[in-house]
Formats: structure tokens, C-alpha cells, sequence
């Protein structure tokens, strides 16, 4: 592996935007009439706005007229709404429409009361172990969904995932498809040699240019899940060099017991094989999974979902890895999957 120098955060070399600030805001987007700022980005911002029946979150990136970088950043902003606007699933973020006008594009979202998983861990710390399971199941099921029509996010991290808080558990949507891309239709809007993503979610083969994959989104959620029940990274210390230097020795992660003993071995064992260096060794797919997940959280199974995403767990995978699992992580983890049909 000849893993290639980046800075955190890689975009594409641009100049600098005007501050999203110095633009008013649009009276009326499309039928949605603007009534207040929520958020401000590098740059987009955020408005609430309605068309008298429907409140969204309506997400406005301003041209930047002139800039070299215009044509690829608008490219951009178009193919992740047209991939999004693909979705039907009920843990990817609603697209109500899509708007382009002369000095902007604009994107009508769904409106979600509990704000972002980047939020909820600022806020309340990591997170029990139901929630950790419940999130990643939601989360898993949604990547399933992707997956399965040929779409790959890209950049799954506690930013992108919104929070609803209709129901005593929260549930979590997956957002925003600005990098995503699927990798027969979707054009080629990533700049040679660059890399889209966020650095501490990103699977090692995306820094050698290797195609993306649908185990780029499990890597991500991996990295997610472990940072949702311990609260940090899983990277000691978290900078680009432990980074890196994990990916060339294919170290494991620094142990989640270590930092959340609640967590258990069995999902340590299940975020270890998510967030595994190497693509050979990772989970296979976002089904399987969810289906581990299941099984340490019994309750999931009853969910309609856990109907669709069965027929695509590997269970070959399951019965090899499991085989060489610490035993406590097995005894966890084996009976369930059996009462779920998946292991004999």
C-alpha cells in the first residue's frame, strides 16, 4: 500500500468562496417561502422555509461567479440531489425538490427535530449500547438500501447523520449525498488525484485510488459506530499520522473496551470487523452487519426491515469470522444469529 499524503479535509483546490454570509437570504425558494437562517457552512446555508402545508430545511450553495472551481462544485452539488432524490427508505433524509437559479442552487430537505449525531455526542457523551445497536441498525439498513441500487455514499460520518426525536428512541436519517456517486452512471466530478470524504472515515484503499466500494460506507460506520459508544476516535493519538500509520501496519483499532467497557465484547468485536484495514478482512456487506446488530440487540429483529435486509447477509462470511472471534464475542453473538435463522 503506497498511501498518498492528505490534509484532513480533502476538496478540491479552490479559491475562496465569498463568506455565505454576505448573501441574503431568498425570499422564496421554488413554492417555499424563507422564514428564518438555521445554519451556516463553508459554502451553503441552511433556511427554514414552507409552502404553507410542508416545513424543510432548505439548503442553498451560492455560485461563486468567475471561480475556476465553479463548474465541478455545481456538478457536484446536482449529482448528489439527483442520487438522493433516487432514495425511498426511512433512514435517508427526505429530498422534496431540487432548484437551480442564476446566482444559486437550492435543495428542500426534510425537517428532523433532533439535529445531528455530531450534536447529540458534543452534547450528551457516548452513548449506551441500545442506542449504539439501534443507530447502527438504522444506519446499515440505510447503506443496505444504497448498496443495493448501486449508489455509494462516500461520506458517512456523525455530521451527515440527523436525528429524529418523534420516538423515545431517536431515530437516525443519513445525509447528505454531495460526494456520493454511483459508479456506473454517476459522472466523473472527483479531480485526479484528490480525494472526497473526511479523513478519520475514510477506508485505506480510497488513498490508493482504488474504486469505491460499498465497504467504503461499512469501514465509515465502523469508524462511526465506535466513536458513538466511546465518545472519541479510534485513533490514538487522533491525528493524520496514527492514521496512516494504522493503515500500513494493519493495526486494530485501539480497543473499544478500553474507553466503553458497556459496550460489551461482542460489539467490540462487531465495530473491530467494520472498521478492519483491510478489505478482505472487513464485513462484506451493510446487511450483514445489520444482522449482527440484530443479534446483539435482540428487539431489531422485530423491525419490518430485518424481512429485507436477511436474504443479503453473508453467512459464509459469518460462520468463517465467527469461527475465529474471542469467545466471549462469541458466546454473545452465536445464539442469536442461530434464533435468526442465519447460523446453523
Amino acid at each position: 500500500m503506497s498511501l498518498r499524503a492528505v490534509s484532513p479535509r480533502r476538496e478540491p483546490p479552490a479559491v475562496s468562496p465569498p463568506a455565505v454570509s454576505a448573501h441574503a437570504a431568498p425570499a422564496r425558494v421554488g413554492p417555499f417561502h424563507v422564514t428564518r437562517l438555521l445554519g451556516v457552512g463553508a459554502s451553503a446555508a441552511v433556511y427554514a422555509a414552507t409552502d404553507g402545508r410542508v416545513e424543510v430545511a432548505l439548503k442553498v450553495r451560492w455560485r461563486q461567479h468567475g471561480s475556476p472551481q465553479e463548474a465541478f462544485m455545481s456538478a457536484r452539488f446536482r449529482e448528489g440531489a439527483r442520487l438522493q432524490g433516487w432514495m425511498c427508505h426511512p433512514n435517508v433524509v427526505w429530498l422534496h425538490g431540487v432548484f437551480e437559479e442564476p446566482d444559486y442552487q437550492a435543495a428542500a430537505l426534510e425537517v428532523l427535530s433532533g439535529g445531528t449525531l455530531a450534536e447529540a455526542l458534543k452534547g450528551r457523551g457516548p452513548l449506551p449500547r441500545a442506542e449504539v445497536c439501534a443507530l447502527g441498525f438504522a444506519l446499515a439498513d440505510a447503506l443496505d438500501h444504497l448498496h443495493d441500487v448501486g449508489v455509494i455514499h462516500r461520506d458517512l460520518k456523525p455530521d451527515n447523520v440527523l436525528l429524529d426525536h418523534a420516538r423515545a428512541l431517536p431515530r437516525a436519517r443519513l445525509a447528505d449525498f454531495d460526494v456520493s456517486r454511483h459508479p456506473a452512471h454517476s459522472p466523473h466530478i472527483t479531480e485526479p488525484g484528490s480525494h472526497v470524504g473526511t479523513l478519520w472515515y475514510t477506508s485505506p484503499e480510497q488513498f490508493d485510488q482504488a474504486p469505491s466500494s460499498p465497504q467504503d460506507d461499512v469501514y465509515s460506520l465502523g469508524v462511526l459506530l465506535y466513536e458513538a459508544a466511546a465518545g472519541a476516535l479510534p485513533f490514538e493519538p487522533p491525528t493524520q499520522a496514527s492514521v496512516f500509520r494504522r493503515f500500513l501496519d494493519h493495526a486494530p483499532l485501539s480497543p473499544l473496551s478500553r474507553r466503553a467497557p458497556q459496550a460489551g465484547a461482542g460489539l467490540e468485536w462487531v465495530v473491530e470487523r467494520a472498521a478492519d484495514s483491510r478489505r478482505e478482512s472487513r464485513l462484506p456487506n451493510a446487511a450483514t452487519l445489520a444482522a449482527l446488530l440484530m443479534a446483539l440487540e435482540p428487539s431489531l429483529s422485530r423491525s419490518a426491515r430485518a424481512r429485507v435486509l436477511t436474504p443479503r447477509v453473508s453467512r459464509a462470511w459469518l460462520l468463517a469470522a465467527l469461527g475465529a472471534a474471542p469467545a466471549e464475542a462469541q458466546r454473545e453473538l452465536v445464539p442469536s444469529l442461530q434464533g435468526l435463522g442465519l447460523l446453523d
